[in-house]
């Protein structure tokens, strides 16, 4: 069974780095095209941009992972895909610092799983190896979490942080000065 799936490795491999391509081709440029940007049209591009980086490389990895039974590199693709992923979408938008944030905040989580599965299974027994794969796997489920929360939450963030770019002018008076007059307001 092993021998028969490896026959289909140049083919994947050349899937793979065909998406690769895609995925970079994709990040890299922008429509040239006049673009709608209304807040519909941005939380739309946004979504798409932070879906699509996160799904591409997490389907690679996972791929990569099944077909060629190596554990190394091809989790560290689906990885990098759910830590950078959303912070992709969230750049798009405008939202840069809040997007890195949280990726810097993914990345810590990552790293501090591995980490902790390291320390644990330096030279280790079964029943710790055991241990650590669950410290691997419990860390990075809290990073698909946070990616997966962070993507449902964009469109919202977007309208957010839109919502408080305005101008607006209005009447005020001050009874203890006495003072009627116009306050101007621009926030961004």
């Amino acid at each position: 069974m092993a021998g028969n799936g490896r026959k289909y490795l140049p083919t994947l491999r050349f899937i793979m780095r065909t998406l690769l391509l895609s995925l970079l081709t994709l990040l890299g440029t922008r429509a040239v095209v006049a673009q709608d940007y209304s807040t519909d049209a941005l939380e739309r591009r946004a979504v798409r941009l932070g879906v699509l980086a996160t799904a591409i490389p997490v389907v690679a990895g996972t791929v990569l992972v099944v077909t060629s039974q190596d554990d190394g590199p091809p989790i560290l693709i689906a990885e990098i895909g759910l830590v950078f992923g959303p912070a992709l979408g969230y750049t798009e938008a405008g939202l840069s610092g809040r997007g890195w944030r949280a990726a810097g905040l993914r990345a810590g989580l990552a790293f501090a799983s591995l980490m902790g599965a390291v320390a644990i299974c330096w030279d280790c027994t079964a029943d710790q190896e055991r241990t650590a794969w669950m410290v691997l796997i419990g860390g990075n489920v809290l990073v698909a979490t946070s990616a997966i929360y962070d993507l449902a939450r964009l469109p919202h963030n977007i309208r957010r942080h839109e919502a408080q770019r305005r101008i607006g002018i209005a009447p005020f008076y001050r009874p203890g000065e006495q003072r009627v007059g116009l306050l101007a307001q621009v926030s961004f």
